[in-house]
């Protein structure tokens, strides 16, 4: 984001402060930080998986994990179509939260049901 930021800066024909600086009144005076998302895996990925690797794997639930897979990518591809909407229209902003990390309702049978939110647009 640093490199945004010059770029901003040289656009606007302005002079950057050092990484150093904004670093700091990023993570400090806005409390936001900088990290590596996990790769988390669903209840239904976690399930298919472990099946799959002791050989109990049944119809209904290889099914359900096509179904799963089958959402997943035409997710994405919402995403992509999104996303190039926003490049093609300046008043228009897209906004993506991976909420699942985040956020849980309440935990039951020992697995937490998340709040997912897909997508949230702005205009």
């Amino acid at each position: 984001m640093y490199e945004l930021y010059v770029k901003w800066c040289e656009e606007k024909k302005l002079a950057p402060q050092n990484k150093w600086l904004y670093y700091h009144i990023f993570n400090f005076e806005f409390n936001l930080g900088f990290h590596a998302p996990k790769k988390d895996l669903c209840n239904v990925c976690t399930e298919y998986n472990t099946k799959k690797d002791e050989q109990i794997l049944n119809e209904d639930l290889n099914e359900k994990y096509n179904e799963h897979i089958k959402a997943k990518l035409e997710a994405r591809e919402e995403k992509k179509q999104d996303i190039e909407a926003c490049k093609n229209d300046p008043s228009t902003a897209l906004l993506c939260f991976d909420m699942q990390s985040v956020l849980f309702q309440h935990v039951h049978k020992h697995r937490f049901q998340y709040l997912t939110i897909k997508k949230v647009r702005c205009l």
